[in-house]
């Protein structure tokens, strides 16, 4: 058995939070007892972890690694492995579960705790350099100043066993990942500290943590998507928390609520940088947005299946937003639907009444429009509205 500590602070940081979620990860395959400070678990419950991997997930993850990233030699190395993977980790993922088996903890106690030592950040063991995106929270001057290191650059150091924590929290969280604008943007989706507070008070209950795991799965899928269609947050958030299958399963697996965090992360030069870091809380039915449907309609499921109809990506919404700086209505459109996210988001029925009268105003220019791609326009507005009503 092997004594996993939990020292690391459970916060809103990257860093932290693809640790907890590479280790609650392991233990939807592993028996695993809480201490309150510490997590027991069997000595290979990295290598179950490791060799539940699906390939078609891992060769998805398409995340170059750093130029002096050297992770993809040095774990083999301190294994005992001859061999190396490409600077890509899902190459080195693959790598990875062939070699599973060489993964068995011989630890006593993996600690789950960060360590100084001069410049160093050590956490478990000083056995690796860390890769680069471990190092995107840009750790200077990390606690007080008393410390020391407020104006200092620490350096962070692993154990294997970490880095492989490290490994698993990437394959669970990531979503995808895009070019816009020349700039590549990696995304990954962790579940947010309060929950994983939730989870590991509840961790020998397996099935609890795998229903949470299922659920978020089903939330990036849904994330996935969008993200691929629009860079609009918006439109992004819009189609999650309107996605009737993310609904329909947290109903079958009896979840109230799920918190994740979106992590949007670009390469930057040698290292990474964090773009945006959006909280994504999604509520089965309590949330205050489906009181405020259920007062003003009479159906709310068929309201909000008509809501998720009219942002289909093939839809005259996304046609407007593709089209922003071409169609004269496309401001309005834009406008229409930052009013029905304040609707659905948070709860406000002003911004329900801001998307109507923008999404009229963009009929009423369409009016007297003698193209046949206005009036067609003009036709797919009026049965959006009435789609509504």
């Amino acid at each position: 058995m092997v004594k996993v500590t939990l020292n690391f602070p459970r916060d809103s940081t990257f860093l932290s939070n693809v640790l907890y979620e590479g280790l609650l990860f392991s233990t939807q395959f592993s028996p695993a007892k809480f201490e309150g400070d510490a997590l027991e678990l069997p000595d290979d419950f990295i290598v179950r972890a490791v060799k539940s991997l699906n390939e078609d997930r891992v060769n998805g993850l398409r995340v170059a690694m750093s130029g002096n990233d050297n992770i993809n030699r040095k774990l083999f190395e301190i294994s005992k492995i001859n061999d190396q993977s490409r600077k890509t980790y899902y190459d080195l993922l693959s790598k990875v579960k062939g070699y599973a088996d060489s993964f068995i903890c011989k630890k006593d106690v993996v600690q789950l705790a960060i360590n100084f030592k001069r410049r160093d950040m050590i956490i478990d063991d000083k056995e690796l350099a860390a890769p680069q995106l471990l190092k995107v929270d840009r750790y200077t001057g990390i606690s007080s100043l008393e410390s020391g290191y407020t104006s200092q650059q620490v350096t962070i150091y692993s154990s294997k066993e970490v880095l492989l924590l490290f490994l698993l929290g990437m394959y669970s969280s990531f979503v995808t990942s895009t070019r816009q604008q020349n700039q590549q943007y990696y995304f990954f989706l962790t579940f947010a500290p309060e929950e994983i507070e939730s989870m590991l008070s509840n961790v020998e209950d397996r099935e609890y943590v795998r229903k949470l795991f299922r659920t978020k799965d089903g939330i990036i899928a849904a994330l996935s998507e969008a993200i691929n269609r629009t860079t609009m947050n918006e439109i992004i958030l819009l189609e999650v928390y309107l996605n009737i299958e993310i609904r329909r399963l947290m109903e079958k697996e009896n979840l109230d609520k799920i918190s994740t965090i979106l992590f949007k992360i670009a390469p930057e030069g040698q290292t990474y940088k964090i773009y945006e870091q959006i909280p994504i809380t999604i509520y089965r039915e309590s949330q205050e947005f489906y009181e405020v449907v259920r007062k003003y309609f009479k159906n709310p499921e068929k309201f909000l299946e008509h809501l998720s109809s009219i942002l289909d990506p093939n839809g005259v919404i996304f046609d407007a937003l593709r089209n922003i700086n071409k169609y004269d209505e496309a401001n309005n459109v834009l406008r229409a639907v930052q009013g029905l996210y304040t609707f659905i988001v948070l709860g406000d029925v002003s911004g329900w009444y801001v998307f109507l009268r923008e999404m009229n105003n963009a009929c009423r220019k369409l009016e007297s429009g003698t193209k046949a791609s206005e009036k067609r326009r003009h036709s797919r507005y009026v049965e959006v509205l009435k789609a509504l009503f």
